[in-house]
């Protein structure tokens, strides 16, 4: 299948917006949990959990990821749009540096390098 470039860049857009929704989800999800705290699964956490809105802007972002990855799929083959995901692992850790002060060990930047190169190569294949 070939695409036009109006098409290619939408598709970009859409990846694009896949990535930062997806990172936003995981953000929310952290920001969630330190909201509720790690009481025991019982029905009073459940509850905490439930009456949270950081869950449920996670939810939301959940919920608009899936309809972008499935924007993603039905424009790209899985094989070259699934390697794009791991995108989020280079930019949910950045995000937690930046929002929750968390740091990277030289392990884990290596593994993030690793993956963006990754993705740029599987990025250089026949386009569709």
């Amino acid at each position: 299948m070939t695409m036009s470039a109006t098409s290619s860049s939408g598709l970009r857009g859409i990846i694009a917006g896949f990535v930062v929704v997806d990172t936003a989800t995981q953000i929310a999800f952290k920001w969630a949990s330190e909201r509720i705290g790690a009481g025991a699964l019982d029905v009073a956490w459940v509850l905490a959990a439930l009456t949270t809105p950081a869950l449920w802007l996670a939810v939301f972002f959940y919920a608009l990821t899936f309809v972008l990855w499935m924007l993603i799929l039905a424009r790209m083959d899985l094989g070259r749009a699934f390697p794009l995901s791991a995108l989020t692992y280079v930019t949910v850790p950045a995000a937690g540096m930046l929002l929750f002060g968390e740091h990277l060990t030289w392990p884990q930047t290596a593994g993030i390098a690793l993956i963006i190169s990754g993705v740029l190569l599987i990025g250089r294949g026949k386009p569709e």
